[in-house]
């Protein structure tokens, strides 16, 4: 998968997910629908600069575990055991 297409992939994803899906609290107000970014990472373990960059295309090399992370977590967005569930 190359640099825009997994950027296109998750920003997608991302934005069909609400607070709500991955166990976070709802409510206040967003700009944009679905999950920010900073909630995206810390869910996969992240730093938000990092996911930031990944979404965005601007990460040249990623390592396995940091292109499958969110890409895995956000296709099945489940809450367990009460934690968040990208």
């Amino acid at each position: 998968m190359d640099d825009k297409a997994l950027g296109d992939f998750l920003r997608h994803r991302r934005e069909r997910l609400r607070p709500e899906d991955v166990g976070l609290p709802g409510g206040g107000r967003r700009r944009t629908p679905g999950l920010r970014r900073e909630e995206v990472a810390g869910l996969a373990a992240l730093s938000p600069d990092y996911y930031s960059r990944l979404e965005q295309g601007r990460v040249r090399t990623p390592s396995p575990v940091s292109r499958h992370r969110p890409a895995e977590n956000l296709t099945r967005p489940e809450n367990t055991e009460g934690r968040g569930r990208l």
